[in-house]
């Protein structure tokens, strides 16, 4: 769920967790997607900095050249 609305966010140009914490409480899609759960951004910040979490994430936005 967490990594739902962290990839959410970022593709709204996002990255704040304080930002991202105040969309889980006015974005309808970002409700739908915390299925009404409204973590705090200090959660959402420690999810983020998690070696394994932020690898993911950052093979989620690597962009291959198709070689």
């Amino acid at each position: 769920m967490m990594m739902k609305m962290i990839l959410c966010a970022y593709t709204q140009s996002v990255f704040s967790g304080r930002k991202i914490e105040a969309l889980t409480k006015d974005n309808i899609r970002m409700m739908w997607l915390s299925q009404s759960y409204q973590p705090s951004y200090r959660t959402l910040n420690r999810f983020r900095v998690n070696p394994l979490v932020n690898t993911l994430l950052w093979g989620c936005f690597v962009q291959t050249d198709g070689k």
